[in-house]
């Protein structure tokens, strides 16, 4: 039997803005999500902005963002990224931009949570991803949380976190959004 929804709490929505694991790629059901484990145990509601593959901060795409009417938004702009250097070229660019158009809301940015694309590689952008936060906050007063994804996953095997070393199983969405409760959660009560 259906029921009426009792409606969220927060009426705006969050803009989650990545990859595909923003997606919810390889998760077994849509509520299972990072997004969806929040938004249940928060009572918001959001906009997924997850592409597949194709998540690489793109000018119009961020130029869309930027017209969004949101509380808060989740940056996890780090995977589709090609190289280090093209992300140092458009991380920090695309940050700026969004902050001008959304000077006041918290950004939460998030690194990449696996390292089978090789522990340097993700090291050297997490700390380039970190540092943009750090200079982020220089230039605004706004709030901006780095949730560093190399964190994330060591609450388990690390098999278990993954079905191919990228893309989360049940269980890596569910740390993912652990990580992200702990910030969101300050906002959200």
């Amino acid at each position: 039997m259906l029921k009426k929804s009792r409606g969220y709490k927060h009426k705006k929505p969050i803009v989650f803005y990545g990859s595909s694991i923003t997606q919810g790629a390889c998760a077994c059901r849509a509520g299972n999500t990072y997004q969806n484990i929040l938004s249940r145990k928060l009572n918001f509601d959001y906009l997924n902005l997850g592409f597949a593959g194709a998540c690489r901060a793109e000018p119009a795409v961020i130029d869309y963002i930027c017209t969004l009417d949101m509380p808060l938004l989740v940056f996890d702009y780090d995977h589709n990224a090609k190289s280090a250097d093209y992300l140092q070229q458009t991380h920090l660019l695309a940050l700026r931009k969004l902050r001008a158009a959304h000077p006041d809301i918290p950004f939460v940015v998030m690194s990449r949570p696996d390292q089978d694309s090789g522990e340097a590689d993700t090291i050297r952008r997490a700390k380039l991803i970190e540092e943009n936060c750090r200079i982020l906050r220089e230039e605004s007063d706004a709030p901006v949380h780095f949730v560093n994804g190399i964190d994330i996953f060591h609450s388990h095997d690390k098999d278990m976190m993954t079905i191919d070393g990228t893309h989360p199983t049940d269980l890596g969405f569910y740390c993912m959004a652990q990580a992200l409760y702990k910030v969101l959660g300050q906002y959200f009560p």
